[in-house]
């Protein structure tokens, strides 16, 4: 869906070049491809994100089983 939407973007970039900024399409256009480029920094921070967080997950429940493992070697 997001290549659709940049192909959308593109050809109507392309057929308005010549137009004033003053056209409504040229404007909406422009609106468009500044709302694409925080959507691929949301996703790619997103998932830039989401990868820490199952990092820190990992080492979270490494952490824990270290600590059942000593609290049984000390009271077992």
């Amino acid at each position: 869906m997001v290549l659709d939407l940049k192909e959308i973007i593109d050809h109507l970039n392309t057929t308005n070049t010549s137009e004033e900024n003053t056209d409504p399409v040229h404007q909406i256009t422009k609106i468009l491809n500044a709302h694409m480029d925080s959507l691929r920094w949301i996703d790619q921070n997103a998932g830039l994100l989401n990868r820490r967080v199952e990092d820190i997950s990992k080492q979270m429940e490494l952490q824990r089983k270290e600590q059942e493992r000593n609290y049984r070697l000390v009271f077992n």
